[in-house]
C-alpha cells in the first residue's frame, strides 16, 4: 500500500469545517495516529508481514512512530533520506545565524499569541510552516532527531541517504538537515544490531537516476 497522511500538500482544507491541514500545519507527533490507522487498515485487509517505508519527512515519521509506539504489527522498516532535526547540530553549521533569526521570529509569533502565523522558512530547509510547527520540528526540544530515536526502535531498520545529500544544496533538502548525517548513521549502524545504513552513490534527495541501485539495496535488506 502506498499511503499518505495529514501532512500531504503544503496547505489543504477540510471540506466540512474549513479546518486547515497540510505540511504547513501538521505536528509530526500526529503521524502516530495516521500510521496506526493505516496499519490497522492493512491488517484488516489481510496483510500480516507488514513493514514501513518512508521517504524524507515520511522517514522521520516512521522512525518516530516505531521509537515511541513500538508497534508489534510492524516487522521491519526502511527510512530513505530522513533529515536530521537537531538544534544542537545546527549550532556548528555556517547557516546557524540565519536559522536563529527564523527561530526568534517563530518565538515572537508564539509569545504574541499567534502560533498559527505562517512563515516562509529558509533554514534549516525551505518550507511554508506555522510558527508553532517550526518550533516543534526545529526547536531546542529535538523531539524528532533520528539519531536520538533510532536506538529506541526495536525492529530491523535500513536507513539510506544519497551520497550527494549534505554535500550539494538544492531540491527540498538542505545542507543543515544532512551535513554529517551519513557519518553519524554509519557509526550508529556499527553500534546497534537492528540498524543498517547504506549510501546510494550519486544519489540526491529523490535518488534521481539512481532508483534501481537504491531498490537493490532495499531488496537485499528485505530478502
Amino acid at each position: 500500500l502506498r499511503v499518505n497522511n495529514r501532512g500531504h500538500d503544503p496547505v489543504s482544507r477540510g471540506p466540512m469545517d474549513g479546518q486547515r491541514f497540510g505540511a504547513a500545519y501538521e505536528m509530526v507527533d500526529d503521524c502516530c495516529q495516521d500510521w496506526d490507522a493505516w496499519i490497522s487498515f492493512a491488517q484488516g485487509a489481510g496483510y500480516r508481514n507488514i513493514g514501513l517505508w518512508g521517504h524524507s519527512l515520511g522517514a522521520v515519521k516512521s522512525i518516530y512512530y516505531m521509537a515511541t509506539e513500538k508497534d508489534s504489527r510492524i516487522k521491519s522498516m526502511v527510512a530513505s533520506s530522513p533529515p536530521r532535526f537537531s538544534y544542537n547540530t545546527y549550532q556548528s553549521m555556517d547557516d546557524w545565524g540565519k536559522y536563529v533569526e527564523q527561530l526568534e521570529e517563530a518565538q515572537k509569533h508564539i509569545s504574541d499569541g499567534h502560533p498559527e502565523a505562517l512563515m516562509e522558512v529558509r533554514y534549516p530547509s525551505a518550507n511554508l510552516l506555522t510558527a508553532g510547527v517550526f518550533l516543534d520540528k526545529y526547536g531546542p526540544g529535538e523531539k524528532y532527531d533520528v539519531i536520538g530515536l533510532l536506538p529506541n526502535v526495536k525492529v530491523p531498520t535500513l536507513v539510506t541517504l544519497g551520497s550527494l545529500e549534505g554535500v550539494e544544496r538544492g531540491q527540498s533538502n538542505s545542507l543543515m538537515g544532512f551535513a554529517g548525517l551519513g557519518g553519524e548513521l554509519e557509526k550508529l549502524s556499527g553500534e546497534l544490531d537492528h540498524v543498517a545504513y547504506a549510501s546510494v552513490l550519486n544519489g540526491d534527495h529523490f535518488y534521481t537516476g539512481q532508483r534501481e541501485p537504491a531498490w537493490k539495496i532495499v531488496e537485499g535488506f528485505l530478502a
